[in-house]
């Protein structure tokens, strides 16, 4: 199970939060964030090479097939999910990217 989860208000705080604790599991992004949105903060954490074997899944209201196509851009994207969330479909890659980093 998952644990030590945590929640940034906004890119800029997910950010700092990387840059002084561990690489976490997994990141849930949101594209459209205040203070930097979720493409300045995927491109932010890439060139400071925070969290390069973190996989993040997109979860967005943007339902712009542009944004969609821009997530195909980021190696460490794996997932791209319009809301409203289907929480199994998001419990399915959840475990299924937890157990990766189980195995050795």
């Amino acid at each position: 199970m998952l644990k030590n989860v945590y929640f940034a208000l906004n890119g800029q705080e997910g950010l700092d939060y990387l840059k002084a604790n561990e690489s976490p599991d997994i990141i849930l992004l949101d594209i459209n964030m205040p203070v930097m949105d979720g493409w300045e903060f995927i491109e932010a954490l890439n060139s400071l090479y925070l969290c390069s074997n973190v996989p993040v899944v997109i979860t967005t209201s943007s339902t712009r097939p542009e944004d969609k196509l821009r997530g195909t851009r980021f190696s460490n994207i794996i997932e791209y999910m319009e809301k409203p969330i289907d929480f199994e479909v998001l419990s399915t890659i959840l475990l299924k990217n937890y157990k990766k980093s189980l195995d050795f």
